[in-house]
């Protein structure tokens, strides 16, 4: 049985190397993460003008194009992820809005958390009482935590929904947010508290735990 560690990280050497072959297997393997990310990021308005595979292929064309770029202090999800938004955001401007803005602040991922993703993390905010599962679909609900996470710090914000709606480990984080692992993993731990305290402290107690 093969070690798809072990695996990885021979493909890693390879793309080191420069071969197109290890890109296209590794953007493979991340395939989903990326798609997640789109689906999360991408403003409704652009939903229906541009397709999130037509996204993956024009990332993944220009990742083939700096490939000899690929610098190893960055992980191979990070270095395609912050190319993938890129296009992401460029598609954006060319339907949305023109000009030139800050990367990213272009894409406001807050805006986005709709009533499913709110129903997904409210169970996660109380993870310990499945119960809750069944009554957090509340519009009261999902309407405080979007309110709260639009409120939040910039980079509090963004570390809740990369590590609870696009899967991304705490070192992804890190790297993405320019934070050490410590401190993207207790910056996550306060955020989450924070939100769990707002969503649901002005609740009475037979409310916040059903």
């Amino acid at each position: 049985m093969s070690d798809s560690r072990t695996n990885d990280e021979e493909l890693i050497k390879q793309l080191v190397d420069g071969e197109q072959s290890a890109l296209a297997k590794l953007f493979e393997l991340n395939r989903y993460r990326l798609q997640r990310m789109i689906a999360v990021r991408m403003d409704q308005r652009l939903k229906g003008r541009v397709d999130e595979a037509d996204i993956l292929q024009e990332a993944f064309m220009i990742l083939s194009k700096k490939i000899d770029s690929y610098d190893t202090n960055m992980s191979p999800y990070v270095w395609m992820c912050l190319t993938v938004l890129d296009q992401l955001i460029a598609e954006h401007r060319k339907h949305i809005r023109a000009g030139k803005r800050d990367a990213r602040r272009e894409v406001s991922i807050s805006q986005k958390v709709g009533d499913e993703s709110s129903t997904e993390l409210a169970a996660t905010l109380e993870a310990n009482d499945t119960s809750i599962r069944g009554k957090v679909a509340t519009l009261e609900v999902t309407k405080h935590i979007r309110d709260t996470l639009s409120q939040m710090d910039e980079k509090d914000r963004d570390i809740i929904i990369m590590r609870i709606f696009e899967n991304m480990s705490n070192t992804e984080v890190a790297e993405i947010l320019d934070l050490t692992p410590n401190g993207a993993s207790s910056r996550f731990s306060r955020a989450l508290e924070r939100l769990q305290r707002e969503v649901f402290s002005d609740r009475s107690p037979d409310e916040s735990r059903f």
